[in-house]
């Protein structure tokens, strides 16, 4: 086990500043245009929603953190700031903004009363492991010490793709796949139980060519989303060959 993660296993605020730093390190990129991270926090605060409600308050915790971050601390930087003008997105942001502070102290204050728990029986086992190698008596021993390496936030997974969706966007691209133009369609749905499910193939209005595809009013397709609860999952295209 590593030693680094011991320690903070057993110092609660250490954890609660780990979670703070890691979130603080997101980046706003200014080769994406800010609409799209204003997007992409509404999709932010829906899966971090998912997580407290079934439980899972760390990955909120992370989640509500980054969201803070980009748009308190960093979204303001981007060099096209200014080129959102005020409306339904920039409202719904501020709004979230206003609602997210108070929930991220509550799962601040639940994180901590786990930490604290995790200490205690990490301390407690420690000494038990020191009052063991005392004793000159062989014996087999097993220790189980909290770890956050078993639900590693930051690892892959599950997404179900269901193989009729694949069959309609195929079906549906026909029509330009023969014309020799790309198709490109995105691949929307929910996060229920750590588990990414694809409920919806969304078409945007395009253009194509035979080696790109451009999408059109993209604010229809976000709105659509915001309706129906949806979360975007990926992207599906046609390569012409």
């Amino acid at each position: 086990m590593n030693p680094r993660r011991n320690i903070l296993i057993g110092d609660p605020q250490a954890r609660i500043k780990q979670a703070v730093d890691s979130a603080a390190a997101v980046e706003v990129k200014f080769a994406v245009e800010p609409m799209r991270y204003y997007r992409s926090g509404i999709e932010m605060i829906r899966q971090a929603t998912i997580y407290r409600v079934e439980g899972d308050i760390e990955a909120a915790f992370h989640l509500y953190l980054k969201f803070l971050t980009i748009f308190i601390e960093k979204i303001d930087k981007h060099p096209q700031y200014n080129t959102i003008n005020k409306g339904p997105v920039k409202t719904e942001i501020k709004e979230l903004l206003r609602e997210t502070l108070p929930i991220v102290e509550s799962l601040k204050q639940q994180l901590l009363e786990k930490y604290n728990s995790d200490a205690k029986k990490y301390h407690e086992e420690k000494e038990r492991l020191e009052t063991v190698a005392e004793k000159p008596v062989e014996e087999k021993i097993s220790v189980q010490i909290p770890d956050d390496s078993e639900k590693d936030k930051k690892g892959l997974r599950d997404i179900i793709v269901p193989t009729k969706i694949i069959k309609e966007f195929l079906t549906l691209a026909y029509v330009n796949t023969a014309s020799n133009k790309e198709t490109c369609g995105i691949l929307a749905g929910r996060l229920q139980l750590n588990r990414l499910t694809i409920t919806h193939l969304l078409i945007p209005k395009q253009s194509g060519s035979s080696d790109s595809c451009s999408t059109q009013s993209e604010e229809k397709i976000f709105e659509y989303q915001d309706q129906h609860d949806l979360i975007t999952l990926g992207w599906i295209h046609v390569n012409i060959l």
